[in-house]
C-alpha cells in the first residue's frame, strides 16, 4: 500500500471505533503520517501508535479519558501533548527519539512506564511519579538511579543495556522484592517483576554473578547484598553521604542544577514549576489565577507607593518578592519562591491584624485567599509542608557550613559554576527570611473590624525549618551536579580545588540533614 492508502486506512479504523464506540485503538500501519481528528472518543481508554515515523501528536490532548497509550517505532516525536491526558496510568514509549521527556512529571497518575531504546538519559524527570510500579529503561543512556531511590511502590525495574554502574541507590526497595515474586505478566514485556541488569556495566562483581538466575532468586540476592553492604558501613563514609544525597533529591528545592561536558555547572529551573493540570479547563483557570494573583499583589504595591496605607516596609519588599517570582507559564518563575513571600506575608498579618487598616488587611486577605488557590496546580508546594513537618531535628542549620559553601561557589565561579549559581543559593537562603515581628504601636479605630489572615489549608510550618531544609536539599542537588562534573573533570585543577573545599562542608550539611530526616 503506498501512504496515501495507509493514511485512508487509519481514517476508517478511526472512524470504526467511533462509531461502535470502541474501547482500544490500534493503529500500527509504517506508511501513515498523520493522525486523524480524535474528537468524539470519550470511552477510548487504550491507544496504540506503532510505525508511524515523526507523527505529529497534537490530536492525543483531545482523548481526556485515556488509560493506556503505546508509541512504539515512532522515529522523532514530540510528547508534549500528553500533557492532557491526566487520567493516564500507562504509558510506553519504545524506539524513538523524543524532542524533550519534561511532561512526565506532570503524569502523576502513572503507574506503568517504558522508555525502552529511547533518549531518556535523566531519571530526575520522574522523581516525583510516587505511583511508579513499573519502569522500564532497557536500552537508554540512563546511568544513575539516586532519583528513584524514593520511589517505594516500584515492583519492575529493567536497566538492561543501559549505562548504570551502581544499584545501590535502590537497594532499599523492597517493593522490588514484592514484584519478582509475582507471575505471569502484570508488569512490562521484558522484565516481570523484579529487577533486571543484563549487560549493564556494573561496578560490583557479585551482581553480576547473580544476572542470570530467576528473577524471584535474582532479586532477593541482589537486594540483600545490597543492604548488607549498605548496613556494614559507617554513616560518616562516602558511600553513606550517597544515601543522604538520594533521600534529599526527592525534596522539592527552587532551584535545581546540571552538568553538562565542556561547560560549567548551572542553576536551572526546579520541577515545582511545572504545574498539575488535572481537568479539561485546568489550564485556562490556572492562568487565570496566576493573572489574577499578580494583578492583585501589584496593586497592593501601588497603594503602599503611593501612600495609602502606614505599614512596615517588609510588605512591599515580599510582595515585590511574589511578584518576581511568581510563573507566567508552565515550567517559568520559582513557585516555591513565591510561596515562601506569600508565607511571610501571612505571618506579618498575623501578627499585626489588629493594628492593620481594614483596607490594607482586606486587600492583602484578598491577595493570600488568591494565592492558596493556586497551590493546587502545584502538589511540589505540599510535598515541601510535609517534608518540613516531618522533619525530627529542631537544631539549626550550621550557618558557618552554609556560608563557607555559599562563599566556595563564588571563589570557583565562573571555572566551576556558572554566576546564575551562587543567585540560585542566595535567594533560597533569603526565602521565608522573616523579620523579628513585632506590632507596631498604632492602632485601628474601633469602629473598624478586625480582620484575620486566612486559615492555611496545608497546615503551619516554622519558617527557620522550611528555610533549613530549602538550603539543605539545594546543596545537596548542587553537589549532586557537581560530583558528575567532577567524574568528567578530575584531571582539571579547578574542580580539583573545589572538590577539596566542599567536601567536608557538603557532609557537615548531609549529616545534618540525616539527623533532620531520621531523628
Amino acid at each position: 500500500m503506498d501512504e496515501s492508502t495507509y493514511q485512508l486506512e487509519v481514517e476508517r479504523r478511526v472512524a470504526e471505533a467511533r462509531a461502535a464506540h470502541l474501547p482500544a485503538l490500534v493503529l500500527g500501519y509504517p506508511g501513515f503520517h498523520k493522525l486523524p481528528s480524535l474528537d468524539d472518543l470519550p470511552f477510548l481508554v487504550e491507544f496504540t501508535v506503532s510505525f508511524a515515523r515523526n507523527l505529529k501528536l497534537d490530536e492525543l490532548a483531545k482523548l481526556h479519558n485515556l488509560r493506556y497509550l503505546s508509541l512504539q517505532f515512532v522515529g522523532q516525536i514530540d510528547i508534549e501533548p500528553i500533557a492532557h491526558l491526566e487520567k493516564l496510568e500507562t504509558l510506553f514509549i519504545s524506539n524513538g527519539k523524543i524532542s524533550s521527556f519534561d511532561v512526565l512529571k506532570l503524569l502523576t497518575r502513572i503507574e506503568a512506564l517504558d522508555l525502552s531504546y529511547t533518549n531518556f538519559d535523566d531519571l530526575r524527570v520522574i522523581a516525583r511519579l510516587r505511583n511508579m510500579r513499573s519502569l522500564n529503561l532497557r536500552g537508554t543512556p540512563v546511568s544513575d538511579l539516586s532519583p528513584i531511590s524514593n520511589l517505594t511502590k516500584l515492583e519492575s525495574l529493567n536497566i538492561s543495556d543501559t549505562k548504570v554502574t551502581s544499584l545501590r541507590p535502590v537497594a532499599r526497595l523492597d517493593s522490588l522484592l514484592k514484584g519478582a515474586r509475582q507471575t505471569g505478566h502484570q508488569y512490562d514485556t521484558h522484565t516481570y517483576g523484579g529487577i533486571l541488569y543484563t549487560n549493564a556495566p556494573l561496578d560490583d562483581p557479585t551482581l553480576l554473578g547473580f544476572v542470570g538466575l530467576r528473577k524471584k532468586e535474582r532479586t532477593e540476592y541482589v537486594l540483600r547484598h545490597l543492604q548488607k553492604s549498605l548496613d556494614a558501613e559507617d554513616s560518616a563514609n562516602t558511600d553513606w553521604d550517597e544515601i543522604a544525597l538520594s533521600s534529599l533529591s526527592g525534596v522539592p528545592t527552587p532551584f535545581e542544577f546540571s552538568f553538562s561536558p565542556g561547560k560549567a555547572v548551572q542553576a536551572i529551573g526546579g520541577s515545582a514549576n511545572w504545574p498539575s493540570l488535572p481537568l479539561a479547563g485546568s489550564a485556562s483557570d490556572l492562568a487565570y489565577r496566576l493573572a489574577a494573583s499578580r494583578e492583585i499583589a501589584n496593586g497592593i504595591v501601588e497603594g503602599l507607593d503611593a501612600g495609602e496605607y502606614q505599614v512596615r516596609r517588609e510588605y512591599a519588599r515580599e510582595l515585590r518578592r511574589y511578584v518576581a517570582k511568581l510563573p507566567t507559564d508552565p515550567g517559568t518563575g520559582n513557585i516555591l519562591l513565591a510561596d515562601a513571600a506569600a508565607r511571610t506575608l501571612r505571618a506579618l498579618f498575623s501578627v499585626e491584624a489588629d493594628v492593620l487598616s481594614t483596607g490594607f488587611a482586606s486587600s492583602l486577605k484578598t491577595f493570600l485567599e488568591q494565592h492558596i488557590g493556586l497551590r493546587a496546580y502545584y502538589p511540589e508546594i505540599q510535598t515541601f509542608y510535609a517534608d518540613v513537618r516531618d522533619g525530627k531535628l529542631n537544631t539549626p542549620l550550621p550557618l558557618d557550613a552554609t556560608g563557607k559553601f555559599a562563599r566556595t561557589v563564588k571563589e570557583f565561579t565562573p571555572a566551576v559554576f556558572e554566576p546564575a549559581v551562587s543567585t540560585a543559593l542566595d535567594e533560597t537562603s533569603s526565602a521565608d527570611d522573616s523579620p523579628t515581628l513585632k506590632p507596631t504601636e498604632s492602632e485601628p479605630s474601633s469602629s473598624e473590624k478586625v480582620l484575620q489572615p486566612p486559615p492555611d489549608p496545608l497546615g503551619e510550618i516554622e519558617p527557620s525549618k522550611a528555610r533549613s531544609l530549602a538550603i539543605a536539599a539545594t546543596v545537596g542537588k548542587l553537589w549532586k551536579a557537581f560530583m558528575d562534573g567532577e567524574k568528567y573533570n578530575r584531571a582539571i585543577k579547578a574542580w580539583i580545588d573545589a572538590a577539596h573545599k566542599l567536601r567536608p562542608i557538603v557532609q557537615m550539611i548531609l549529616e545534618w540533614y540525616w539527623k533532620h530526616n531520621s531523628g
